[in-house]
């Protein structure tokens, strides 16, 4: 288990002429029936990007040193970020980290692949060199669900973006990649118009439209669904200094719901611990960002049952 310090990452709205926001506080104002992308820009990144809603903020651990056996308990990590936002049946993520030294783009997405999505099925896409910044595209299926999948290489860090739920041919994927970008500047992320001309928008029943979310209330169990809800981006809690420094070690659970519209709510506590670490443990949870579950080609709410073990090490 992680013991270092908690430390918070945040998000400031930007509109496209002026900086509406300096106060992670403050959202942007969204209409109740149409989701309003905005501009976000990472405090202290060097990027922004248009995503759908506010984004969840986390800090997120890569090993110091990789090796072909992974990660064991006295592995050493570093320090990255990653921010989460969803919307209609999609989920999109920014992972950022600092690059080591000189490494190599490949590199990395090797150990992303091994450490980060090993679940996930990979297609090499392309390879774009603009203004010294190294780019890899790959289009991404996650436990039978299509994505697309973005490296960058700049000279102090590696981003990565990934959107889940649908094929690069979507337009709200389209828009969310595009929109990247890095010191103010746009890239050229679509030379040539070649982004999603090798595929056609996704048509299975396993994958419903935006208007395709349930409107009843109820919840099924993970049996009763087509289709189990989808976490793609899952935050770990933080270990509290004071539990930590008393030696509080042990199992939380938690029962959810993952909600048709892409909230976590119905939060009831099965087993607690004191000092901070049931309520790091809630606030992991909320921040889910996931695809819901699908029944009868319909976006659904599923239960959901989370367990956290804390130990000292």
């Amino acid at each position: 288990m992680n013991k270092a310090k908690k430390i918070k990452y945040g998000f400031v709205m930007i509109s496209s002429v002026l900086l509406v926001s300096l106060l992670a506080g403050i959202t942007p104002a969204k209409a109740q029936a149409e989701v309003q992308w905005a501009r976000y820009a990472g405090k202290g990144e060097e990027f922004s990007i248009l995503l759908p809603e506010r984004p969840a903020a986390h800090s997120k651990l890569r090993p110091k040193l990789a090796s072909e056996q992974g990660p064991s308990s006295d592995t050493e990590y570093e320090r990255g970020r990653i921010y989460g936002a969803y919307a209609d049946g999609m989920v999109y993520v920014i992972m950022s980290f600092d690059r080591k030294g000189k490494e190599k783009l490949n590199d990395f997405v090797k150990e992303f692949q091994k450490y980060h999505r090993p679940e996930s099925e990979v297609t090499f896409v392309r390879d774009v060199v603009q203004d010294d910044i190294n780019v890899k595209e790959y289009r991404t299926r996650l436990n039978g669900v299509d994505g697309v999948t973005r490296f960058y290489l700049t000279n102090k860090h590696i981003y990565v973006l990934q959107a889940v739920g649908d094929n690069e041919s979507n337009p709200a994927i389209r828009r969310f990649l595009r929109s990247f970008m890095l010191e103010g500047k746009t890239l050229n992320n679509d030379p040539a118009g070649s982004l999603g001309e090798a595929q056609t928008p996704s048509t299975s029943p396993m994958a419903p439209s935006s208007n395709q979310s349930s409107s009843s209330d109820q919840v099924f169990s993970i049996k009763e669904v087509t289709r189990k809800a989808l976490v793609v981006m899952r935050p770990e809690p933080v270990y509290p200094t004071q539990a930590r420094m008393r030696d509080i070690t042990g199992k939380i659970v938690i029962r959810a719901v993952l909600s048709s519209s892409g909230q976590v709510d119905r939060i009831k506590i099965i087993e607690s611990l004191p000092n901070g670490l049931t309520e790091a443990s809630v606030e992991a949870l909320r921040n889910f960002k996931f695809i819901p579950a699908v029944k009868d080609g319909k976006f659904v709410s599923q239960y959901i049952q989370v367990e956290y073990h804390f130990g000292l090490y």
